[in-house]
């Protein structure tokens, strides 16, 4: 009777052990989920910015006689670099540099977007001179 006592109690003991234990460990748990949720969304911005700064480009392109309008949220930490025929976007993911760097068949005006404030742009594409020009409008 009394070895199925003490194991009763040395199971007892594991459980609150355990218990403890995790209630210890749980905060860091939580931090580490919501570090990998904001590191996936930001990934998500990136390249859904990225994507309509594309999709408003082409049309510009396929459209040459048309403006194009959209309001857009900037996302931070993204540096746009507009030369030549290229578009090069520069981020940071998990403290190393990432590049995106999409050629078209038409020029651009040389254009550089850094250190812009993460927030509401009105994107202004047009083709001005057989070039296409890109501009972030700041709304007030």
């Amino acid at each position: 009777m009394t070895n199925l006592l003490e194991k009763g109690l040395i199971i007892g003991y594991g459980i609150l052990t355990l218990l403890i234990f995790f209630s210890l460990i749980s905060p860091f748990l939580e931090a580490i989920s919501k570090f990998n949720n904001n590191e996936k969304n930001d990934i998500e911005n990136y390249i859904s910015f990225i994507n309509e700064m594309d999709q408003a480009i082409l049309h510009v392109i396929d459209n040459p006689e048309e403006d194009f309008l959209k309001s857009i949220e900037y996302p931070s930490n993204l540096n746009i670099t507009l030369y030549n025929q290229y578009a090069k976007y520069d981020f940071i993911i998990r403290d190393e540099p990432q590049y995106i760097i999409i050629f078209y068949n038409e020029s651009f005006i040389y254009n550089v977007f850094h250190d812009i404030l993460p927030k509401t742009y009105l994107l202004n594409v047009s083709f001005v001179l057989h070039l296409i020009k890109v501009q972030l409008i700041d709304y007030y």
